[in-house]
């Protein structure tokens, strides 16, 4: 509801210029509302030493406080601002009482009738004194009142004679009315005037004078205003009037004393205290405030009085009304809403619906807006190639030099390129056709080009000039070979990410090692050496402007890709929050190559990671046999179930890779159904994608995505049981983002199979391996449902290097209103929803639902500040969508006015789903 505060203060619309700002401190302005620091003035907090000033003119005010306590201990005086009106009653009838003359203090009596008469002739003097004064305005230096009679006698003496001028007197009284009189006009009627003023003044004068000695009043007028006004007193000051009727000479003697005591409280609490409180309450106050406790006070107010400082009335406010600040705060709001609202009527048409037909309405139309934007990008380029052949078949006669210039181009060019294009054979190269004059036909013929750097730079001469070149996974390429392509552009983008596979180089070397049953001395090792440093994405992130991608468009659930976003990505990239809540499942997938269980794949498709422990892996020759088993078990059952799901299976070298795709080959020789489906799956193409079956290795998988993703770890105990560190690449440098690569590739399911737990690795020390350690728990703990292992981990992962996860914030308020309305009406709510920094305020559902339906963003604070309002209102509920929520969004100023509304619309939108 409207709280009452004063018309003036809500007047001077404070709002968020200043209440809010300051209220934000609720704690600094329940001290102001509550106990004496309310007392301080803001203005004193320049000084260095405000709390020991705040200590010392309070005590200096309790001791004249008290003074002025036992002045009024005759009668009530609740305020300061009483006190003073009982110092002016004061003032104001004790002359009349050394006279006798308090009988005027009643209406009927003959005092007050003899003074009605006298103030009636003081007030006709003052009335003739104001015309005098108004006739006589022209006298800029008048003539004294003697002075001005003498010189009037003078003028009227001579001023008609024929002979004036002949008189010395005459000569002087003339001058002196030129010098101080304004206007041209003759010395009589200005000398008149002057005595006439001087006549009415000395009248009033001694009016006054004798008023004054009779009634201790010089103005008798103004003295009958006052008294009229003492007889319709009421409350404390008609009990003091009583009083001073029949008071003696000490209680008179004490209130002598009032006005001046406290004209010096006044000064003392001068730009330090304000004394507005009750005088009880100021004299505890005070006290407190003298004492040291009242020092620490001061010094824990300050910052909400800083705050206040600018703003009287709302201090005045704080200070003064008996209400909460967050009800201050609620009222400044509210008037402060509705003066906007007149302001802009237009709000008041938009609610979550009206949104909601909005942008549903612009949903279609960017994508026409889109095409239609293309249509016209395509059409200048078109018209400009015509424009150019037209000019190359036009007369050189008039032509201006520039268009001459063009011409001979673009003839020559046309001949050259005309004549190879009737070739059959002998053709000229790329190089000859995209250089000199061919090269600006080609170039307008074909405006985009789509090539390696090391391509362009073999094909393209060194003159070729584009509008922009554009480097896509420049993390993979080298500083060398895109310096060429930095020539050929006026505007360059580099597109990468730093956190996967950097540039390259392997080479053949034979490692020197002890022989053993698990290994091949005569198999040269690759290794590879990372040339991170040289890749042109790094060189280029430390010199040009950069900006982040945020959205992470693969992963259908978040668990996908939390790891690396927690892991590479310091937290930052925004995902879609999961429809389908956690459960708590069984402890892990353990199987055994020779006999894998029948509900394996329903386990998997269950669940967005899953880790499946290969009991009886064993390491040999770089290869695991048995999880390449199970890997190609779990391939047959997807395709042989007809799932459509695109597949991709990863390994961690070579060999492994060559071992998974011997095991796959020999289920299609044992199994003819599924050698037909395992052929077409290879060759599966969607909108003219290849989404075919891969097997690959950590090295050549980047940029690939598929639904379902099976990675091999493959290491693990060899036939000896002995566990070794040895990780092939990703004990290199860079390693980890060889498996950053790996974990960020699938859209719907990942697959560990993995023969070892993350205790087996032990050497963490190293960056790739301490990383694949965490994965394998990470995944374990998805797989088993363990919400909170999996967080936690997470969370230790965002720590590491310093870096903190950001505060838990607050539940808005207004979201928790909706959320308890919604439960009121039975749907079950979860608020907060999503592992990123791009959460839904709530989701909702039907009890017994498997997963939730419908997404709600709430207008508040954090949301408005989070993003601009198109990435608000448009992609966040745009991809949500995509991944089968229904949206809602709730403007807050809906729920402020029409909250019934708004539950019966988020329910009828969860009925809808």
């Amino acid at each position: 509801m409207l709280l009452p505060l004063p018309d003036e203060w809500l007047a001077a619309r404070p709002g968020v210029d200043g209440l809010v700002a300051a209220l934000a401190r609720h704690d600094g302005a329940e001290v102001l509302a509550a106990s004496p620091a309310g007392l301080v003035d803001p203005g004193c907090l320049a000084d260095p030493r405000a709390d020991a000033l705040v200590a010392d003119r309070a005590a200096t005010a309790t001791a004249l406080l008290g003074r002025i306590a036992a002045a009024l201990a005759a009668g009530p005086a609740g305020t300061l601002a009483e006190a003073r009106a009982v110092a002016r009653l004061h003032a104001l009838t004790d002359p009349l009482s050394e006279r006798d003359r308090l009988d005027v203090l009643r209406q009927r009596s003959a005092g007050a009738a003899e003074l009605r008469d006298l103030a009636a002739v003081h007030d006709e003097a003052r009335q003739a004194l104001d015309r005098a004064s108004e006739a006589a305005a022209g006298w800029r230096q008048p003539l004294g009142p003697d002075e001005a009679r003498a010189a009037l006698e003078v003028a009227r003496d001579k001023e008609g004679s024929f002979l004036r001028f002949l008189s010395g007197r005459w000569r002087r009284v003339r001058d002196s009315v030129a010098q101080g009189y304004a206007d041209p006009t003759s010395p009589t009627a200005a000398l008149t005037l002057l005595v006439a003023r001087h006549d009415a003044d000395a009248r009033l004068a001694a009016l006054r004078e004798t008023a004054a000695r009779d009634w201790g009043h010089a103005d008798l007028a103004a003295l009958d205003t006052e008294l009229a006004a003492v007889r319709r007193l009421d409350g404390p000051l008609a009990t003091w009037r009583d009083l001073l009727v029949t008071a003696e000479d000490p209680l008179r003697d004490d209130l002598d004393a009032l006005g001046p005591l406290l004209d010096e409280l006044d000064t003392v609490a001068a730009g330090v205290l304000d004394l507005r409180a009750p005088i009880a309450d100021l004299g505890r106050d005070l006290a407190v405030l003298a004492g040291a406790p009242g020092q620490a006070l001061v010094r824990a107010v300050a910052p909400p009085l800083r705050a206040l400082a600018d703003h009287p009335a709302v201090l005045a406010a704080v200070r003064a009304l008996t209400l909460p600040p967050d009800a201050l705060e609620h009222a400044v709001l509210l008037a402060e809403l509705e003066r906007r609202r007149g302001a802009a009527p237009a709000l008041d048409t938009v609610d979550g619906q009206r949104l909601a037909d909005l942008l549903a309405r612009l949903g279609d139309l960017l994508p026409r807006l889109q095409q239609a934007n293309a249509r016209v990008v395509i059409a200048r380029l078109r018209a400009r190639f015509t424009a150019s052949v037209e000019l190359s078949r036009r007369s050189v006669s008039g032509m201006p030099p520039e268009e001459r210039a063009t011409k001979a181009v673009w003839s020559a060019g046309r001949r050259v390129l005309e004549h190879e294009f009737g070739k059959v054979r002998a053709y000229k190269p790329i190089r000859q056709l995209a250089s000199a004059e061919p090269g600006a036909v080609v170039g307008a013929m074909r405006p985009v080009w789509l090539m390696s750097p090391s391509s362009l730079s073999d094909v393209l001469p060194l003159e070729s000039v584009f509008d922009v070149v554009i480097y896509d996974e420049a993390s993979q390429v080298p500083v060398e070979e895109a310096v060429p392509a930095l020539h050929r552009a006026a505007q360059v983008i580099v597109v990468g990410d730093r956190m996967q596979l950097p540039p390259t180089t392997y080479f053949q070397a034979r490692v020197e090692r002890d022989s053993g049953p698990d290994e091949d001395d005569d198999e040269a090792t690759r290794i590879g050496v990372v040339l991170d440093a040289d890749s042109f994405l790094a060189v280029s992130s430390v010199r040009l402007p950069s900006t982040m991608l945020l959205w992470h468009y693969r992963s259908r659930y978040e668990a996908l890709i939390q790891f690396s976003n927690a892991a590479f990505y310091d937290g930052r990239l925004a995902t879609i929050p999961d429809r389908q809540p956690t459960s708590p499942r069984s402890a892990g997938l353990a199987v055994d190559s020779e006999d894998p269980p029948a509900g394996l794949l329903d386990e998997v498709l269950a669940r967005s990671v899953s880790l499946v422990r290969v009991t009886d892996g064993v390491y040999t020759q770089r290869t695991n046999p048995a999880e390449a088993t199970v890997i190609a078990g779990l391939v047959r059952d997807l395709l042989l179930r007809g799932t459509g799901l695109t597949i991709g299976v990863v390994a961690f070298s070579e060999a492994q890779q060559g071992e998974i795709e011997r095991a796959l080959e020999r289920q299609s020789a044992a199994d003819p159904a599924f050698a037909t489906a395992y052929e077409a799956e290879l060759t599966r193409e969607e909108d003219g994608q290849g989404v075919g079956l891969f097997v690959k290795n950590l090295e050549n998988v980047q940029g690939d995505e598929r639904d379902v993703v099976i990675m091999s770890v493959c290491y693990g105990p060899g036939t000896d049981g002995r566990m070794r560190m040895g990780f092939g690449p990703i004990n290199n440098s860079g390693g980890e983002k060889r498996l950053n690569v790996i974990f960020s590739r699938a859209k719907r399911h990942m697959v560990l199979v993995s023969s070892i737990e993350h205790t087996a690795i032990t050497n963490t020390y190293n960056d790739g391996a301490n990383t694949l350690r965490a994965f394998l728990q990470y995944a374990a703990a998805v797989s088993a449902g363990d919400r909170v292992a999996a967080l936690g981990l997470l969370r230790s992962l965002r720590e590491r290097d310093g870096r903190r996860p950001p505060p838990s914030a607050v539940a808005p308020a207004v979201v928790v209103q909706v959320a308890q309305a919604l439960r009121d009406r039975g749907l079950e709510v979860e608020q907060d929803v999503g592992q990123s920094h791009f959460r839904c305020d709530l989701a909702l559902r039907r009890p017994g639902s498997p997963s939730y339906d419908v997404a709600v963003l709430v207008d508040h604070p954090a949301r408005l500040r989070s993003a601009p309002a198109d990435e608000r209102r448009i992609t966040q509920p745009a991809t949500l969508a995509s991944a089968g929520w229904r949206v809602e969004q709730v403007v807050a100023t809906e729920w402020l006015e029409r909250p019934d509304a708004v539950v019966d619309r988020l329910v009828a939108g969860v009925d809808r789903s």
